[in-house]
């Protein structure tokens, strides 16, 4: 990757155990040992991590499930991200750049922040039929109009 920049740079899917790609080879494969001359991987990753940040003109993007699928436990975002979040924000416990959106967009936590407002007509129709716990708490959702 060459240092072009962009204004906008979004990363999709940088989890822990993902992103940085692991080094060491798998047991299974002869082929795998790495010749002399051939780069690390995982460190290979991490410079183009770097080389995204320093690319980003207006906005950086980075996207993670954050929880898993089957418990609904936190997954960690990766560790070149943590980093990053710990670069830009040391004293913090709670990080304001780390966004958790709500799994479905008819939550009414969707509703609850101008910046989660959806476009979509239908998911505010659906949020103002959807009964959450006995009471329509969507009632007043309203659609992102710019």
């Amino acid at each position: 990757m060459h240092s072009v920049p962009f204004r906008v740079i979004a990363m999709v899917g940088v989890e822990d155990g993902v992103f940085p790609r692991a080094s060491r080879p798998r047991a299974w494969d002869p082929f795998a040992q790495p010749a002399p001359y051939e780069h690390d991987r995982r460190i290979l990753d991490r410079h183009l991590f770097l080389e995204s940040i320093l690319c980003a003109r207006d906005v950086l993007l980075v996207f993670g499930r954050g929880f898993e699928s089957v418990r609904g436990q936190r997954v960690p975002m990766s560790v070149v991200v943590e980093e990053l979040a710990e670069l830009l924000e040391p004293d913090s416990t709670q990080r304001s750049l780390v966004r958790a959106h709500p799994l479905q967009p008819w939550s009414p936590r969707s509703f609850a922040d101008a910046a989660r407002l959806p476009y979509g007509k239908a998911v505010v129709d659906a949020a103002q039929t959807v009964d959450f716990n006995g009471a329509d708490s969507s009632r007043g959702a309203k659609l992102r109009t710019g």
